[in-house]
């Protein structure tokens, strides 16, 4: 039996095309994000209890999933993962952002800890046109929220956060510790210095 919002995830089917390569779909070769206890992304990401608001998706949930089964023992409903790596289990999706669409107006929260936004900000510093991709994709998450849903992410992404309309989204920041930070967005900091480095919130008002 499906979980609420597990269709609307499953866009084009929830599955990769056979043969494809989930790499080739973020444009970042090799680069796999590190697994980290499902309390300590929580806290990196500045969520309490109270904000998990269902329907909840975990972009890049990863092999493991240790933050949305962390969830669903909480009894949270409608708490679904989603990676080309996902366990094949109710609750998950196999595939990659770039295979699904994501309809408007559907979460309530979306989570992406060193998922989604550090494959966007790898793009952004090294290719133009994969960068686009991901723009298109990160606006069009940012629709999928339901008026009041937040998009909790990190590394936090200053280069296109700056270019949302504020009467739409509310953009918070939360420091992060310098020992969290992956490699990957310590070119982040080259650009925008140590206030470039954080976690982020976008809250959608309209």
């Amino acid at each position: 039996m499906e979980k609420p919002g597990e269709r609307a995830v499953r866009g084009h089917g929830g599955a990769p095309a056979p043969g494809a390569d989930p790499a080739d779909d973020v444009g970042q070769p090799g680069l796999v994000c590190a697994e980290y206890t499902p309390e300590l992304q929580l806290e990196l990401l500045g969520i309490e209890p109270s904000m998990l608001e269902p329907p909840i998706l975990d972009l890049g949930c990863g092999a493991a999933a240790s933050l949305v089964r962390h969830l669903q023992q909480r009894e949270l409903r409608g708490v679904i993962g989603l990676d080309p790596r996902a366990p094949v289990a109710c609750g998950f999706v196999r595939a990659s952002w770039f295979e699904l669409s994501f309809p408007s107006s559907t979460w309530r929260t979306l989570i992406a800890h060193q998922s989604f936004a550090l494959h966007f900000l790898h793009a952004h510093l090294r290719s133009e046109s994969v960068a686009a991709r991901f723009a298109h994709k990160y606006l069009e998450l940012l629709r999928s929220l339901q008026v009041g849903g937040r998009f909790f992410y990190a590394p936090g992404l200053p280069f296109v956060e700056e270019h949302l309309d504020p009467g739409a989204f509310r953009v918070t920041r939360r420091p992060v510790p310098v020992a969290s930070i992956p490699p990957a967005a310590l070119d982040l900091a080259a650009l925008y210095g140590p206030d470039g480095i954080y976690a982020a919130s976008v809250e959608r008002l309209r």
